[in-house]
């Protein structure tokens, strides 16, 4: 079993000659996870999240893979899914990778420092202006973070599902054990887009 039925979910991608990735994190519910489990999940997210997120990024994107488990256990019971002809859609040259919109996950944590963001990279050049999203690509980034506000429910095995939090590993420097998870109440894509920074927290739903 994870630390505190925790689990992650990560898209690995490349923007040109550039590795990116992102990560959400997930509560269990009902349900029993087994060795097939994390395979239903990412072949979930295939099928129900992935083509939102590949409508708002550049066709100089591609999704490589994808990768589920649960936190603090052996990577046994964690799967390993390669994508094919999983390329962004919008055509126009990217950004550079680290200019990234950003998705505020948003949680009903005290402490502002727990809400959780996403950056996506490889945003089309002539979808912004002066660092500022078009209404149509934001609209098209808002699409991908309402996504992520629903549970994530395999096909099977049946009965089972995964709410998405933000998984806080970390408080005031000293490690949780376990960690503590935090529920996402209304993700918001920022209409300005950001520099990624390198990132100082072990905090999931931050990549």
């Amino acid at each position: 079993m994870a630390e505190n039925d925790l689990y992650q979910l990560k898209v690995h991608y490349q923007v040109a000659d550039a590795f990116c990735q992102f990560t959400m994190g997930y509560r269990m519910g009902d349900g029993t996870y087994t060795v097939d489990t994390p395979f239903a999940v990412i072949e979930k997210y295939v099928a129900s999240y992935l083509p939102s997120l590949l409508q708002a990024i550049s066709t100089q994107c591609e999704v490589d893979h994808i990768t589920f488990g649960p936190i603090g256990i052996s990577t046994e019971l964690a799967a390993f899914g390669n994508m094919d002809n999983a390329d962004g859609v919008l055509v126009g040259d990217a950004l550079p990778a680290n200019m990234c919109a950003i998705i505020h996950l948003g949680t009903v944590a005290p402490n502002s420092k727990h809400n959780g963001r996403i950056f996506i990279s490889g945003v089309p050049e002539d979808v912004q202006f002066e660092g500022i999203m078009t209404a149509p690509q934001l609209q098209r980034v808002q699409d991908f973070a309402d996504l992520l506000f629903n549970p994530l429910v395999p096909d099977s095995p049946e009965d089972t599902d995964f709410a998405p939090v933000v998984i806080s590993r970390f408080v005031d420097g000293v490690k949780r054990v376990p960690p503590v998870a935090f529920d996402i109440l209304a993700p918001l894509a920022k209409g300005e887009l950001r520099q990624q920074q390198r990132r100082t927290t072990d905090r999931l739903g931050i990549s």
